[in-house]
C-alpha cells in the first residue's frame, strides 16, 4: 500500500466545500486546512499508478487551484 501526503490549494471561500469533496473519497483523508485555503490530505492506493489517478482525481474537483504530492511511504500488506 502506497501512502501518500498531498498538499491542496483552494480559494479561502472554497475551503469548506473542497474538504467536503475530498472527504467523499474513501481513500482520502483531510488532516489539516487553513483559512488561506489550503489542506493537508493522506490518500492510500495500491501502487503509485493508482495513487497519481487519485491525485488527479483531486486536481479535477472544481475549485481546486492546486494538488500536488508532497510525499509518500511504501507498506507492505500483512
Amino acid at each position: 500500500m502506497l501512502i501518500s501526503g498531498i498538499v491542496v490549494q483552494c480559494s479561502p471561500q472554497k475551503l469548506n466545500v473542497v474538504r467536503k469533496r475530498i472527504s467523499a473519497f474513501q481513500w482520502a483523508d483531510v488532516h489539516h486546512e487553513d483559512p488561506k485555503g489550503r489542506l493537508v490530505v493522506t490518500i492510500e492506493a495500491l501502487d503509485a499508478d493508482a495513487s497519481i489517478e487519485c491525485v488527479r482525481e483531486i486536481q479535477e474537483i472544481e475549485d481546486v487551484v492546486m494538488a500536488e504530492m508532497a510525499e509518500f511511504c511504501l507498506e507492505e500488506l500483512a
